[in-house]
């Protein structure tokens, strides 16, 4: 069943993905395969060499392994080796099963031509990566300045929620990096505040000269609480339906007549007079 759910989200993530058919297209490419894979938690694969290869790639290590390989260690030594050969085979297991999930997103969102032109030059999702980059970031200023300017005009308000403004100004600044421009923490700071609307407008004042604000982790985090806060102070503010009606049990009803809200000796039915 895991699996199955598996495949049907990598199956979507890959039509959320325009294929990547060369220059006119491979900035924007890059930006959305960025975000995908780091919401997947697959972005080390583009940035890490892989563990170490374990002492066998195909069954976990034992006790007799560690004997045969180190048999001058003593019986406690052989006991430590054995636990790091274990965790290590475990390791790499996980990566290799994530390294496949990587690749195949990737692959998948690139067109045929575009994989003629890297063929030979890429075996991991690392080196596709990197081979993509050389292909087509030789001439990268003029495509480096329009993502600056993007970065810089990105609002709050373009997006469903802080926490996806927040990730994707973090996706612009580190794309602008692996591009040769570096963003100082107070400049992606200053972009966080700058892009917040006017319910901001309290965090905004109650960060000034709080020097952590220089930092866009810190600042991150605090826009997204402040989201919520946001969120709960509205949905208190809507009314209530409680006070609409009073209790059934409070309410009196006429035996005589048979309406609500008053008793026999009110009713105007029974008592003309009244």
């Amino acid at each position: 069943m895991a699996s199955e759910s598996s495949t049907s989200s990598t199956s979507l993530i890959r039509l959320s993905i325009p294929k990547l058919q060369g220059h006119s297209n491979y900035m924007g490419w890059r930006r959305d395969m960025r975000t995908v894979l780091s919401n997947q938690k697959l972005w080390n694969h583009i940035t890490d060499d892989p563990p170490p290869e374990p002492l066998y790639s195909y069954r976990e290590p034992d006790l007799t392994d560690i004997q045969e390989t180190y048999p001058d260690l003593t019986r406690a030594q052989q006991g430590v080796r054995l636990r790091d050969a274990i965790n290590l085979y475990k390791q790499r297991k996980a990566w290799d099963a994530a390294e496949v999930n990587a690749g195949q997103i990737m692959i998948s969102s690139i067109s045929q031509p575009v994989l003629g032109r890297i063929d030979g030059y890429a075996g991991s999702t690392k080196q596709i990566w990197e081979a993509l980059q050389r292909e087509y970031m030789k001439s990268s200023f003029i495509l480096a300045d329009t993502e600056l300017e993007r970065l810089h005009n990105t609002k709050y308000d373009e997006f469903d929620n802080a926490t996806s403004y927040v990730q994707y100004i973090k996706t612009l600044v580190d794309l602008l990096k692996d591009m040769g421009i570096a963003i100082p923490n107070f400049e992606h700071s200053h972009i966080l505040l700058k892009g917040l609307g006017d319910s901001f407008r309290d965090v905004i004042i109650s960060l000034r000269g709080d020097i952590r604000a220089g930092e866009p982790e810190f600042l991150g985090e605090r826009i997204i609480s402040a989201e919520n806060n946001i969120q709960k102070e509205q949905r208190a503010a809507l009314p209530s339906t409680n006070i609409v009606r009073e209790p059934r049990s409070t309410r009196t009803r006429c035996r005589h007549y048979g309406n609500l809200n008053h008793n026999d000796n009110e009713c105007w039915i029974k008592h003309p007079h009244l």
